[in-house]
């Protein structure tokens, strides 16, 4: 709803999937993404915490890209057009 001076946006906040991808999923949706660089250099980095047994980080890792591949705040319901006028 736009008005005289702000505006009104309805928007959703999905929830997190119940099941999310496993770790080999993962890194595909990341290289389809954000592109196959991006997936190898996690991948590797993976593959060195597991050589220094340091589930901890793998652990932190994923997590922080499965909060970024979770769904963000979509916009539900924009309509219309407006003109905005900058305060001076």
């Amino acid at each position: 709803c736009v008005m005289d001076n702000h505006f009104h946006i309805l928007v959703e906040v999905p929830r997190r999937p119940e099941v999310l991808p496993d770790e080999a999923q993962l890194i595909a949706l990341i290289g389809e993404s954000l592109g196959s660089e991006v997936a190898q250099r996690l991948t590797h980095q993976l593959e060195r915490w597991r050589e220094q047994n340091n589930e901890q980080a793998i652990r932190k890792e994923l997590e922080r890209w499965y909060a970024q591949i979770t769904p963000s705040i979509r916009v539900r319901a924009v309509s219309g057009t407006a003109r905005f006028r900058r305060w001076r």
